[in-house]
């Protein structure tokens, strides 16, 4: 089989996903408005076409997300001095049908919590999350799974992330845990916003970053064709930079 024909195969495959037809159809439709002379109307439509061609495609969510996990990426959380404590924000679990924890797309999160446990870096995990505990019950369950034990565990609430920050200043007040060595694990895109939400909490936690997502794809031509999964990313990213302009 020639060499292009599997190239061929992704493109016309990325043309065919619903992003993918939209694209098409935007071009399509500047085209024909183009030529009934309402330049106006063809601008906005071909500006559409620019931005969706930007924010789809998978080079344009790894450029933004790369910004964020910037000054994260030579961080090596196995190679760090112990901790006291870590702390893992939530948003690294989901459920299945039947109700019972499991890793989502943040899941490497949660793993490298037992990664740290297990590596004899820490003797506590503190799971954060969900405003009756929800999330942190579910990264409970898995740490035990993970041969985590329960009396390693603390679970503190929290709907999103300030409010994780305010449970956990709240708690870390009770405990007398000031001036302890705290480790903060959470999504390497996030980072900057979590530790900035936990210096307005006075909280001193020091980065440990997973889940990194900046990684540059390897180039294929479908991957210039706008995708689901190519928005979600910039969605992601563009999310985190919102929150930095509204102090959020």
């Amino acid at each position: 089989m020639p060499e292009f024909i599997p190239h061929i195969e992704k493109i016309l495959t990325a043309l065919a996903m619903p992003v993918g037809l939209l694209w098409i159809f935007l071009f399509v439709l500047f085209l024909l408005v183009r030529r009934s002379k309402q330049k106006f109307m063809a601008l906005i439509i071909f500006l559409v076409w620019i931005g969706l061609s930007f924010a789809g495609n998978d080079y344009g969510g790894a450029f933004i997300t790369a910004q964020l996990e910037r000054p994260y990426r030579d961080i090596e959380p196995l190679e760090e001095e112990p901790f006291d404590a870590v702390v893992v924000l939530g948003g690294g679990t989901s459920l299945t049908p039947s109700e019972k924890p499991q890793l989502a797309e943040a899941g490497d999160r949660i793993a490298l919590g037992a990664r740290l446990y297990h590596a004899g870096l820490t003797p506590l995990l503190v799971a954060a999350g969900g405003t009756e505990l929800e999330g942190a019950i579910d990264a409970a369950e898995l740490w035990q799974q993970l041969n985590v034990p329960e009396e390693a565990i603390i679970k503190i609430g929290g709907r999103n992330t300030a409010a994780e920050m305010q449970e956990l200043a709240e708690f870390i007040k009770e405990k007398d845990w000031t001036g302890k060595r705290l480790g903060l694990v959470t999504s390497a895109a996030h980072m900057s916003r979590a530790l900035r939400l936990a210096r307005d909490n006075d909280l001193s936690l020091l980065p440990l970053p997973a889940d990194f997502k900046s990684t540059w794809p390897k180039f294929r031509p479908a991957r210039l064709i706008p995708s689901g999964s190519g928005l979600y990313r910039t969605e992601r990213a563009t999310k985190e930079l919102l929150a930095r302009v509204v102090g959020r």
